[in-house]
């Protein structure tokens, strides 16, 4: 077959699949068996019973799959691809009815703004759970999405709208928006450029009433540490989020552990509402007014031109890491300090 027709085949039904919806097994109220016999359903409430049934379709990583190396999405906290055992919706129809639609409420959800090459083989798209989204709907479930991922490309997140086809879904109610910045997501990382992070998008993008808390993880390898604090420090003074309703999202910001030849440094927005349901203290809240006052103009990152190890020179001579007795596995800033005291 042409690859031309195959490529128009493949289209055509990825564009009826889109118009399909993901349906629960309907079962008539006579068919089930109540089990008033069973302690599960006879002494413990709805809303314990609920927490069990999150706990035992919670979603893992697959240790048996895990990526291989030599890949772009290969990361300390991404090692194998996501899985969910639901053998347990297969016990009985009453178990299947109460709990359909945890394993989609309750999983982490991972997008990926990036070329195919950077990306595993199975990923989340926005047509894909929409149709999911929609199946909750028709069945009168509006779940609030614990934690959705979203592994940005710079390329991609500042250059178009992939961000907002995320957050624009129907019934998406997320409670936490991740968006990371891997290593090789940076303005050009394959010539070891200073990092750099256009402000467009932060001042286009809106996120869902729905999201309490908004991190913003910069990573690069060990030896950028300096650049990496650099951008998440003016992210902290520079950048502000907003949601749908008008709400402003402050940063918290934190650091998260080194991991393997990583480092990552994570920023934390959260709403601010002046009401007593509100996640941040009355005298923060109280420092802001109005509740929904405009958003400040965002800016670009820039991380300083690191300086050279020793001068202007490109290259230091092995005989000089020697004499100075810089280990292999130094970071920059470590090897800098070592060869000036040579």
């Amino acid at each position: 077959m042409p690859r031309s027709l195959l490529t128009a085949q493949l289209k055509k039904q990825a564009e009826e699949e889109k118009g399909k919806n993901i349906k629960p097994i309907a079962f008539s109220l006579e068919s089930i068996n109540a089990q008033w016999d069973c302690p599960l359903f006879s002494r413990i409430p709805p809303e314990v019973r609920s927490l069990i049934f999150e706990y035992a379709l919670n979603d893992y990583e697959d240790m048996t799959k895990v990526y291989e190396d030599a890949t772009c999405y290969k990361r300390p906290d991404c090692l194998a691809p996501r899985r969910q055992d639901t053998e347990l919706l297969r016990t009985c129809k009453r178990v299947y009815t109460e709990a359909w639609y945890i394993p989609l409420a309750s999983a982490e959800h991972s997008f990926y703004l990036a070329w195919a090459t950077r990306s595993p083989p199975m990923v989340t798209t926005v047509w894909k759970m929409q149709r999911a989204l929609n199946a909750l709907h028709a069945s009168h479930v509006e779940p609030n999405i614990e934690h959705v991922r979203v592994f940005a490309q710079l390329c991609e997140l500042e250059g178009g709208g992939g961000l907002m086809k995320i957050m624009d879904m129907k019934y998406f109610h997320p409670k936490v928006v991740t968006i990371t910045i891997r290593h090789t997501d940076w303005w050009g990382w394959e010539d070891d450029r200073p990092l750099h992070f256009g402000e467009k998008w932060v001042n286009d993008c809106s996120f869902p009433e729905s999201m309490r808390e908004l991190r913003l993880a910069f990573e690069s390898l060990e030896r950028k540490k300096v650049s990496v604090d650099q951008v998440a420090e003016q992210a902290i003074t520079k950048w502000e989020f907003k949601r749908k309703d008008g709400v402003i999202c402050l940063r918290r910001d934190e650091m998260r552990p080194n991991q393997l030849d990583y480092y990552v440094a994570t920023v934390t927005w959260r709403p601010v509402v002046k009401d007593s349901a509100s996640v941040l203290p009355a005298e923060v809240i109280d420092s802001q007014a109005p509740e929904r006052r405009k958003r400040k103009i965002a800016k670009p990152l820039d991380a300083e031109v690191e300086a050279r190890l020793i001068s202007d020179l490109d290259t230091v001579t092995l005989l000089a890491l020697r004499n100075a007795k810089v280990p292999k596995d130094a970071p920059a800033d470590e090897v800098r300090r070592l060869l000036r005291h040579l």
